[in-house]
């Protein structure tokens, strides 16, 4: 019996192939953390409603991916530091054939089911990183030694400078990660010459996402020396941080061609950093003239409209979300259009969290969502980029929504007070029959 409660302690997606229960038959009260990343950016063009319902597969999974990082991650939520994390990927097929390959095929996930297209690991919004350094010791050490993941999020997680340096030391050792998102953080002018060392040695590095920190002029100059000396970074997001001219001055002197090489970047996004049309300008003649000496064109974000657009390039196959949490694991297709998309519930409301870099930084009323009886929609600018037909009935005039650091809330309030089998209702299904 004492056998036995120690199991059911263990989370859904711990790594011991022991005894797995058979999948839930309906979601459990509390909401899995949906991801925070900007992998998740939207597409400029939106998929047509048809294909925009998210498949979901839920049960119990093992993970044998062979990463420090992931394993990290899962003592995390053994340990109740996080409510959860999330691995994406890309498959050649659709997600639901991908997902019921690997919840009906022994129920492992390994890095054979990402199908060399990279292991992109979201686990935002650990604050364990900022009470202490052990588990940011931990995080580094990993960090390291992982040959597996490619893309690693950590946004909101309270990290200032000193977890920083500690994460640009392990930076200047791992060749293996491309996509690095800080955003939203604590990370101050000494963190960004730590991350500046680290693009003096890291030529692996393609997209360094710091917007919404407290990076200065000083911090600016210290990233234009790196990316001077850097020949592998193409994306780099400043947006929401203090530079003002001085910074947009300094990040032009960096573009312009030098004997040493042109600067790599194709995309540098600089949106409500305080920069005046003076600084806009200094920064669009350097761009120019890196593009008169034969380098690709720089695209330049000012607008913070424009942050989500032309981010998502075109790529065979769909995406996926991993989603682990203490309320399960659950499998389902990242391409809903504008970002990724998590729910729960309780016997009188279904509550939906959608997460995408765009919406922290757009105008609240921009956005706007709709609900009918069995359905509600997301509007953008006054057109939709997202609909959902519901598995069941709503009270429109009792359900709500809200937008708050780059997260959209919706409640949806039931219409008769008992569980949802799903969130979804497939196209063809009856009432009560739910993905």
């Amino acid at each position: 019996q004492q056998q036995q409660q120690q199991q059911q302690q263990l989370p859904p997606w711990r790594q011991q192939p022991q005894q797995l229960p058979p999948p839930p038959q309906q979601q459990p009260a509390p909401h899995p953390t949906a991801a925070a990343s900007a992998p998740g950016r939207p597409t400029a063009s939106p998929p047509a409603p048809q294909q925009q319902q998210p498949v979901r597969r839920q049960g119990k999974l093992i993970l044998d991916l062979d990463s420090h990082l992931v394993d990290v991650a899962v003592d995390w939520g053994r340990r109740g530091l996080v409510e959860g994390f999330t691995l994406l990927g890309r498959t050649r097929g659709s997600v639901r054939e991908w997902g019921e390959t690997v919840m009906q095929g022994g129920r492992e996930l390994k890095e054979a089911h990402f199908e060399g297209n990279g292991l992109e690991l979201d686990v935002s919004e650990s604050g364990c990183l900022g009470q202490g350094f052990a588990e940011m010791e931990r995080l580094v050490v990993a960090l390291k030694k992982d040959i597996i993941v490619t893309s690693l999020c950590l946004a909101r997680c309270q990290l200032d400078d000193i977890c920083t340096n500690m994460l640009a030391g392990a930076l200047m050792r791992n060749r293996t990660v491309r996509e690095l998102v800080l955003c939203e953080n604590e990370i101050g002018d000494e963190g960004a010459e730590a991350l500046a060392a680290a693009l003096d040695q890291n030529p692996a590095l393609q997209r360094l996402d710091l917007a919404e920190n407290q990076i200065g002029p000083r911090g600016a100059a210290q990233l234009a020396d790196g990316l001077r000396r850097n020949q592998g970074l193409r994306e780099l997001d400043l947006s929401l941080n203090v530079l003002g001219d001085a910074g947009a001055e300094h990040l032009a002197r960096a573009l312009e061609p030098s004997p040493a090489g042109a600067c790599a970047l194709r995309r540098l996004a600089l949106a409500e950093c305080g920069i005046s049309q003076r600084g806009r300008s200094c920064l669009t003649k350097a761009a120019a003239s890196l593009r008169s000496a034969g380098a690709p064109a720089l695209a330049l974000v000012f607008e913070a409209s424009d942050l989500g657009a032309g981010d998502a390039a075109e790529e065979p196959g769909e995406r996926f979300v991993v989603a682990c949490s203490r309320a399960g694991v659950e499998i389902s297709s990242a391409d809903v259009g504008i970002g990724r998309l998590s729910w729960g519930q309780d016997d009188q409301q279904m509550e939906v969290v959608i997460r995408a870099p765009w919406l922290r930084r757009r105008n609240r009323g921009s956005v706007a969502v709709r609900f009918d009886s069995r359905k509600f929609w997301i509007e953008a600018k006054g057109q939709t980029v997202l609909e959902i037909d519901l598995c069941d009935r709503i009270a429109p005039a009792q359900s709500s929504w809200m937008v708050r650091e780059g997260v959209l809330q919706v409640v949806l309030a039931k219409w008769e007070p008992r569980p949802w089998p799903g969130l979804v209702r497939p196209v063809g299904a009856s009432a009560q029959q739910g993905i």
